[in-house]
């Protein structure tokens, strides 16, 4: 019976900045733990399929003992459900590239689920050499509604900057040092307590995006914008 709260990353990132890849990193890891993970589209995450034991429409077994699943409900329900599978030690939530950190967060103070899992980190993952250029354009995206809308992207990104605990400045090999250095301080004026890293194909010590505990459950709910979501 689980006693303790399972532990929870969860990666955002716009489309294209390599998130998926660094799942694929974490899932591959030598002393990976067994893991369930929440994605919307199994074909984004391409897993290698030496290491599907199992497969189905809504969830994907995996020989090294981590298990994927689609987002086919409340993403509350979805992780209570999950914190009922037997041994389960972690838990990775990887987000659409158009979605924001926040709303997320908030689903980890909901209800019962402080006591079954527990958010330990918001990790984002910035492609280097696009930012500035998605950053000054618009895209269509969905409204509240769900409707299509063209809108500037860069609230977005900023979003995912400010409201996350470690940055990944991505595909660090495709910006020159200069480039690197001025991406680096607009995120640290936007997020001066967030660890950063300089990454290729998202390459680095898990555990500094795994169990870090670094998410805070006293300074959410604290914000305004906290409540206007």
């Amino acid at each position: 019976m689980q006693t303790e709260p399972i532990p929870a990353t969860v990666l955002v990132g716009f489309l294209g900045s390599g998130k998926t890849t660094l799942l694929n990193e974490l899932l591959s890891a030598d002393n990976v733990e067994k893991t369930a993970v929440i994605v919307n589209d199994f074909s984004q995450i391409n897993v290698d399929a030496r290491l599907v034991r199992q497969a189905s429409e809504h969830l994907v077994e995996m020989s090294n003992g981590c298990i994927c699943c689609t987002l086919r409900q409340d993403l509350v329900d979805e992780l209570a459900e999950l914190s009922r599978v037997p041994d389960l030690q972690r838990v990775i939530i990887e987000s659409t590239g158009i979605g924001e950190p926040l709303p997320i967060a908030q689903a980890f103070h909901m209800d019962e689920l402080p006591e079954l899992v527990r958010l330990e980190e918001i990790v984002t993952v910035v492609d280097s050499s696009r930012f500035w250029t998605d950053f000054e354009r618009s895209d269509t995206i969905e409204d509240a509604e769900g409707n299509p809308v063209e809108a500037p992207l860069a609230p977005l990104l900023v979003d995912q900057l400010e409201y996350t605990n470690v940055i990944l400045l991505n595909k660090a090999d495709r910006a020159t040092s200069a480039e690197l250095d001025r991406l680096e301080g607009f995120v640290r004026g936007l997020n001066p307590v967030a660890n950063i890293y300089r990454t290729v194909r998202c390459r680095l010590d898990p555990t500094l995006v795994r169990g870090t505990g670094l998410y805070d459950y006293e300074i959410g709910p604290d914000t305004e914008e906290w409540e206007e979501e």
